[in-house]
This record gives structure tokens, C-alpha cells and sequence, in this order.
């Protein structure tokens, strides 16, 4: 072990009792089990959701803690050498949902269908990775160790509501949720509804309106991990944007990622 190996080690150790789940040679991923590291990792998450809203003043606060979080349980990227977080998710377990009284994803969707369900979906949200570590690693090993830390439980099924930026007009949205659908819709067991629909527009008639448009990486990263829509987009007028609901059987999630990064598992 050299002695970045043994420093890096040292510093894991004095972190508070984080549950290390998997880590590579650049990053520990871990539940965090201390005021300071879930600190650390709403402290990111403001700043990265700031830098994106930067030039929208009324934005300020998004991206700080909010109800969701105390009954949350925070998923996070440590750098070991800067002893800071660097990724996080959080996890909103069906047992932590029934005592608040909601999830997240019913503030934008009629949820109706997903009823029988419920006491076995996790939802999972405020994916954030600091500008610096982007590249598709750490978040495929947030995964790994979120599958990790499932690996055992009732649950069946992880859902999430996956933005896509409104910049360049709701009828780019929406022929993208027309030309995702054909592939991969969760069908109607799972549909949603939600609560506000993006405003269609017109067909074009130029040719913009057949060309395919560019899935954006986090939801392509799901959609590549076994997840399915669920329904139409919700708008998300504070961010900006459209909310994707998805859900992802859990078990291609187990599979998928126990066998690409099952070497690196704690």
C-alpha cells in the first residue's frame, strides 16, 4: 500500500461511521452516518444546482435542504484524500415516506397506480457529482453501492423523477418523450400522471420537428440501466425544466452493476 493508499484509508476511518458500500482509486462511496458528511453533501448539492440557475436571482435557495431531506438516507462519492463529498443522492425508503405522508414524486404526478406497490418502491433524487468528477464513473458506482446497500431488502423497485432542461422549448421535450416512449414505457400497470402537463405547441412543419433529439446523459443512463417511463413530463417551472418519471426494477439493477463494478464492492 503506498502512502496515498494509507492516507486515503486513515482519513475514511476518521469519518464518522460512514457505511462504506464500494470505492475505486479516486473515490469511496458510502452512506453517510454523520451530521457533518450529509452537511457536506447538501452543501454540494446547493452549490452545483446554484452554478446551473446562476442567472436566475429568484433561484437562490434551490438546491439547499429542504422537507425531504431529514427523512432522507444520503447516498455519497467521498474524495478520501479531501475528505469531502464529491456525489450524493438521496433515498427516500416506502417507511420514511408513509411518516412524513408523502414522496417527492407526488408534489408533480397522480401516483394512483402505484398503489399495490408502494411499501416497495424507493425513490431515489438530487442526483448531483461536482464538475471537477464528472465523466459517468461516479455515478455508475453511486449505483453499484446503492444496489450494494439494497442487496438483501423487501424492496422491488427504484423511482425517480429525471430532469431534462426546458432551454431549447417544451416541443423539444416532448418529442422526446414521443421518441423514447416506443422503447421504453413502463406500461400501463405503471402509468402516471402529471400534475402540470407541458404546453404543446403546433407541429412544425419545417424539418426540426423529425429530427431526434439528443437524449440527455443522466436520463440515458437510466434508460441504459433497465429503467422505464412511466407518463408524460411534469414542468418544473422553479428549475426550468421537465420532470421524467421513471421506474427501475431493481433487480436489473442488482444485476447490471454487481457485474461491472463487483470487484471494487467493500
Amino acid at each position: 500500500m503506498n502512502s496515498l493508499d494509507e492516507e486515503a484509508q486513515q482519513v475514511l476511518k476518521a469519518s464518522a461511521g460512514d457505511e462504506l458500500l464500494c470505492q475505486s482509486a479516486r473515490v469511496h462511496i458510502a452512506i453517510a452516518r454523520s451530521d457533518r458528511r450529509i452537511a457536506q453533501a447538501l452543501a454540494l448539492r446547493a452549490r452545483v444546482f446554484r452554478e446551473v440557475c446562476e442567472s436566475r436571482v429568484h433561484h437562490q435557495s434551490i438546491g439547499d435542504d429542504d422537507l425531504f431531506d431529514p427523512w432522507c438516507i444520503h447516498l455519497v462519492a467521498i474524495d478520501p484524500v479531501r475528505d469531502d463529498v464529491v456525489g450524493t443522492y438521496r433515498i427516500l425508503t416506502p417507511e420514511s415516506a408513509r411518516e412524513l405522508g408523502c414522496r417527492y414524486a407526488e408534489q408533480e404526478f397522480w401516483l394512483t397506480r402505484l398503489d399495490p406497490l408502494r411499501h416497495e418502491i424507493v425513490e431515489l433524487g438530487r442526483a448531483c457529482v461536482d464538475p471537477e468528477y464528472r465523466g459517468g464513473t461516479i455515478l455508475m458506482l453511486m449505483w453499484s453501492g446503492l444496489s450494494r446497500w439494497l442487496s438483501g431488502q423487501h424492496y422491488t423497485h427504484l423511482m425517480g423523477c429525471v430532469s431534462v432542461s426546458l432551454k431549447d422549448g417544451p416541443d423539444a421535450v416532448l418529442r422526446l418523450y414521443e421518441q423514447l416512449m416506443p422503447s421504453h414505457d413502463a406500461g400501463e400497470s405503471f402509468r402516471v400522471w402529471p400534475l402540470q402537463r407541458l404546453t404543446r405547441v403546433p407541429k412544425r412543419v419545417d424539418g426540426d420537428a423529425a429530427q431526434e433529439v439528443e437524449v440527455p446523459a443522466l436520463l440515458r443512463a437510466y434508460l441504459k440501466a433497465g429503467a422505464m417511463i412511466m407518463g408524460e413530463p411534469c414542468v418544473d417551472h422553479e428549475l426550468g425544466c421537465a420532470d421524467f418519471p421513471v421506474i427501475l426494477p431493481l433487480e436489473q439493477l442488482d444485476h447490471r452493476f454487481r457485474q461491472r463494478f463487483g470487484p471494487l464492492a467493500a
